[in-house]
């Protein structure tokens, strides 16, 4: 039942620092592609080489009618550089 996500990241080391967020509609593939969230969402980006940041990353699953259906959230690392 799930029409589309919301995309939220959150730098747990710059708390202040807003990547913003973002909607994807569910193509039913279980996977969000890069370049598919609509808004003003910006990824994970350590601004020096050799530093780690630690990211909240929080996925919201939205029924039709706009209800959450489900809520998903992980702490990833990641580093300076170009997310592959």
């Amino acid at each position: 039942g799930t029409e589309r996500f919301f995309v939220g990241l959150v730098d747990l080391n710059v708390s202040t620092y807003d990547h913003g967020g973002g909607y994807v509609d569910n193509d039913g593939s279980g996977i969000i592609t890069r370049g598919s969230i609509k808004g003003n969402y910006n990824g994970p980006a350590p601004w020096l080489p050799d530093m780690i940041h630690d990211y909240e990353i929080t996925v919201k699953a939205y029924d039709s009618n706009g209800k959450v259906i489900g809520i998903g959230k992980k702490v990833n690392k990641f580093l300076f550089g170009p997310v592959e």
